[in-house]
């Protein structure tokens, strides 16, 4: 744990007991946000490959909005 965190930590626990854990749900929202999207990047780079050529082939349209 980075001397940052324990930092925010610290002052964390000074709060009262609901905000902390709003914070802690965040912060758990966040990691798991985080958790996913690092397991999806291979998918996501494969998507835009593909949309990308799509583009090219001329397969898709513009959208006026």
């Amino acid at each position: 744990m980075t001397v940052k965190l324990k930092e925010a930590l610290t002052k964390l626990g000074n709060l009262p007991s609901q905000v902390q854990d709003e914070v802690a749900e965040m912060i758990l929202d966040e990691v798991t946000w985080q958790i996913t999207f690092d397991h999806s990047k291979e998918k996501l780079s494969n998507l835009a490959k593909e949309a990308i050529l799509e583009y090219k082939s001329g397969k898709t349209k513009t959208l006026d909005l």
